[in-house]
């Protein structure tokens, strides 16, 4: 067995991009969300996920992956391809949301004049690729990010309901970061339907599906 002292210091080694992946939040560090105030939209510029992107650069995340997530957008989906998920902001400068005229979410999307400004706990990419096994295009979940303070408090699950639907019912997959080792993540996509694709790999699983 490994001592307490043995663990801990081999959670120190690991990188904090593995660690946000891996470790569960700390209780002290959230910020209760009133699930009223949550929503989830598309997004209608990178300039309001500023922060979102900045967090992730300091957690280590590659700037090619980045500019996969952000830059390369899915044509066949775009705008739909970038989902997030928005709170009233306390801070008195965050910028306002600007009306959209696209998405699933477009009823609850609009914002009004006098609407206070949102800034955005959780987002998540998706695009469009043909599966040759099932003879017919799926839907793929890229990347999935809750920001550490809104954690356990069904953001990941709302935005997922709202990723996996893209007109006619399709297989949608996505690849765990972590694999198996998340457990987090894997507890939450199974609450949504999804399972382990068996039968492709000989080491660790890494990618689950839910069928249309």
């Amino acid at each position: 067995l490994t001592s307490p002292g043995a663990q801990a210091d081999s959670t120190s080694k690991i990188s904090l991009r593995r660690a946000d992946y891996v470790k569960p939040a700390s209780r002290d560090s959230l910020v209760k969300i009133d699930p009223d105030e949550l929503r989830v939209e598309t997004a209608p510029s990178l300039e309001l996920l500023g922060d979102v992107i900045g967090k992730l650069r300091k957690l280590g995340h590659a700037k090619k992956f980045l500019e996969s997530i952000f830059d390369l957008r899915d044509k066949q989906l775009f705008p739909r391809d970038l989902l997030i998920a928005t709170v009233p902001s306390k801070r008195r400068r965050a910028k306002k949301m600007p009306a959209i005229a696209t998405g699933e979410s477009d009823a609850a999307a609009a914002p009004t004049a006098s609407e206070p400004p949102r800034r955005v706990v959780g987002m998540l990419r998706r695009s469009l690729k043909f599966d040759k096994a099932a003879g017919r295009a799926s839907v793929y979940i890229d990347f999935v990010w809750v920001s550490p303070e809104a954690r356990g408090q069904q953001v990941g699950k709302r935005l997922l309901c709202e990723g996996v639907v893209v007109g006619r019912h399709k297989d949608v997959r996505l690849a765990v970061a972590g694999s198996e080792d998340n457990r987090v993540a894997v507890r939450l996509y199974e609450s949504v339907g999804f399972r382990w694709d068996e039968g492709h790999y000989s080491g660790p699983r890494t990618e689950m599906v839910l069928r249309a």
